[in-house]
């Protein structure tokens, strides 16, 4: 498709695209990696140039650090008088936030994103008033250094050995329009703060020796770029999805390696996540399912999943496609996601098989394009290992005992009928029975059918008759198109009840995460939030639930419980209170502690960690990919009622500390009036 001729999807989405910019106010980001490279003075520099433009721009607050050249781009631009708060024996300000509100300015600055707010106002972060500002309609500018993000707080403490406790939700920074990375060489930044331009003296004194250290500066340095570099592609996506931009940008680097059951996958995936490192670049790990072939056994699904599982441990995104076409699933979501090297195997099965199945290596490069393919020995060791070794598949006897008394009965009563039926109406009958052995039973036992039915044909239909000898020539060619044909319409046949089989479980999933959303909307309290959570749990899953929330004194412990007893003793509350504190899943069926007797996942929101969902699943059970990622939009949609029940809870508190704190200082109005009165007397 050309680049300048979308599709109709594509031109949906750059509508719908179009229309939320328009509905929603922009928000800029200052991103540095530092105090002291010059983020404030950037962002007063722009505000600057947009007055004198005659855009409407106000100062919400703005910290100069008592630095010279940012108090002067101060001259000229309004400023919000601040909210003086008092607190423990000193006065803070803060951002007024009514009083933004009320002036409604075009663009407003907000310095410090990550800031804390002082106790008593509406909100306990700034980022907090910074979305209210958004909401109203304002366009907002504002500063955060790297070590604010919230998704990087780890890496930060492990370089710098200093933990950061102001953070900012990487949702903050994946809703702003546009980053800006101020930049500054790292010895150039070492430079202004000994001359003070940074920090006071003795303030510097002690950054240079903890903080800012040059080492710190240049692994802080690179963060920053890659969050600005994520960003940025980010957009490029975008873009390319809501204009249906199929050609490949090499703008950067993007890996997709083709993962299946097969032994040798594992190397491709570890393969690709060398290759991945060396570009320094992100990587995805796709298998396509839903094609003609029979489903996967137990054991190849078990070696899929462990791929998939290594994959993601690897850090790659894993992504699970249907198609009829390999090469077609991977090479469209390719082009969907700007992917420029796809990694695959080398085929490791007989030439025969590749003419008469088809090679998917073949049929990925074929419709590739410019993307670029990176085909990569599979085989472990000496790489002469038979196809046969990567299929765990039992036989299903019956299926293939069914197909052959189905061609039986058919051949039998053609038999029966004489010379009534022609020879083409017998070939018509025997793929018939094809078909319905395929609706039936599936691929394997219709090829089953479709062998018989040739061979039948041939024994009591075609001249020698009750033998397999072909007198006239002719009749070979109908056996091949029988068999073509055959293999054809089951492969169509089993393609088609699998797409109808997925569209009912997507149609199940999508109405139990609408149930869910629905009792949860109408829960009015965390323990009622819990319960449902548990409910639900129990009602998908068949299996006991459990779901552990923070209590008061900062301890995890369960709130609820549903379905059959989970027992949760020492050992499982461990479990639990591991997966609160590292924010993955452990327990039975996982990689990590699998010998408790329950299976722990966080509630993450994306920002943070509200609580833990503990389930008894039956002994030896493993979820499948598809249904993890089901699971994760199952535990999101959960966690996210527990945070707005947590953050109304959090406004009604600010509220009711707001009202005390206006009933305080009229008492003391009061009282200090009527002191007065009686001293004017005297």
């Amino acid at each position: 498709m050309s680049e300048h001729r979308p599709d109709p999807d594509a031109l949906l989405r750059r509508v719908q695209a179009d229309e939320a910019r328009r509905g929603r106010a922009r928000l800029k980001v200052f991103l540095g990696y530092a105090a002291g490279v010059g983020k404030t003075y950037k962002m007063l520099e722009l505000a600057v140039a947009q007055a004198a433009q005659g855009v409407d721009v106000v100062i919400g607050l703005v910290e100069t650090h008592n630095r010279y050249e940012t108090g002067a781009m101060l001259l000229g631009l309004e400023l919000l008088p601040r909210r003086r708060v008092p607190y423990k024996g000193t006065v803070l300000e803060e951002l007024d936030l009514e009083a933004a509100l009320a002036r409604r300015p075009r663009v407003i600055l907000v310095d410090e994103l990550a800031h804390t707010n002082a106790p008593g106002g509406l909100h306990a972060k700034r980022w907090q008033d910074v979305l209210d500002l958004l909401d109203a309609g304002i366009e907002v500018h504002t500063t955060v250094n790297v070590q604010h993000v919230e998704s990087l707080n780890d890496v930060v403490a492990q370089i710098t050995h200093i933990r950061v406790r102001e953070t900012v939700p990487d949702a903050i920074l994946a809703r702003a329009d546009e980053i800006e990375l101020v930049d500054c060489p790292s010895e150039e930044l070492l430079r202004r703060l000994a001359e003070g331009k940074v920090y006071l003296a003795e303030q510097a004194a002690r950054a240079s020796e903890h903080f800012f250290r040059l080492g710190n500066l240049l692994a802080l340095r690179e963060l920053a770029m890659r969050v600005a570099t994520r960003h940025v592609d980010e957009h490029v996506r975008e873009y390319r999805q809501e204009h249906g931009v199929q050609s490949i940008w090499p703008s950067g680097e993007r890996l997709l390696v083709c993962v299946g059951p097969a032994p040798g996958s594992a190397r491709l995936v570890r393969a690709a996540s060398r290759i991945a490192g060396d570009l320094r670049a992100p990587w995805i790990a796709a298998y396509v399912e839903g094609g003609a072939g029979p489903p996967l056994g137990g054991a190849d699904r078990e070696r899929l999943e462990s791929h998939l599982r290594l994959a993601e441990s690897l850090g790659a995104e894993v992504v699970r496609l249907t198609g009829a076409s390999l090469g077609a699933a991977i090479v469209e979501h390719s082009r969907k996601h700007n992917v420029t090297r796809i990694v695959i195997g080398k085929p490791t099965r007989s030439r025969f098989r590749d003419v008469v199945f088809g090679s998917p290596l073949e049929d990925v490069v074929r419709q590739s394009g410019d993307i670029d393919i990176l085909a990569i020995s599979s085989a472990e060791g000496s790489g002469s290992e038979p196809v046969a070794a990567t299929s765990g598949r039992p036989i299903r006897w019956k299926g293939h005992l069914r197909a052959a008394a189905l061609v039986g009965l058919a051949t039998a009563g053609m038999l029966a009928t004489g010379s009534f039926l022609s020879l083409p109406e017998l070939v018509m009958l025997y793929l018939l029975v094809t078909m319905l052995v395929a609706v039936i039973d599936g691929y394997g036992p219709s090829l089953v059918a479709i062998a018989l039915s040739v061979a039948a044909y041939d024994f009591c239909f075609i001249p020698p008759y009750f033998t397999f000898s072909v007198a006239d020539a002719r009749h070979v060619l109908t056996f091949f198109l029988m068999l073509a044909i055959g293999q054809i319409l089951s492969g169509m046949v089993v393609y088609i009840r699998r797409q109808r089989e997925d569209s009912r479980v997507r149609e199940e999933r999508t109405a139990v995460l609408h149930s869910l959303g629905r009792d949860l909307g109408s829960a009015i309290d965390r323990e009622q939030i819990a319960l449902v959570i548990a409910q639900h749990a129990t009602d998908v899953f068949e299996a006991g639930a459990a779901v552990l929330l923070v209590g008061g004194e900062g301890r995890l412990a369960p709130v609820t419980r549903a379905g059959p007893d989970v027992a949760l003793e020492a050992a499982e509350l461990s479990v639990a209170r591991w997966v609160f504190e590292h924010g993955r899943p452990a327990g039975a069926g996982t990689e990590t502690l699998p010998g408790a007797r329950v299976t722990c996942w966080p509630l993450d929101t994306g920002t943070e960690l509200v609580g833990v969902l503990a389930l008894a699943l039956p002994p030896g059970m493993r979820l499948e990919a598809d249904m993890r990622h089901f699971l994760e939009s199952f535990l999101r949609q959960s966690a996210l009622a527990l945070e707005r029940e947590h953050l109304a809870e959090e406004a009604k508190s600010a509220a009711l500390r707001a009202r005390t704190e206006e009933m305080r200082s009229s008492i003391l109005t009061a009282v200090s009036h009527d002191l007065r009165t009686p001293l004017a007397v005297i």
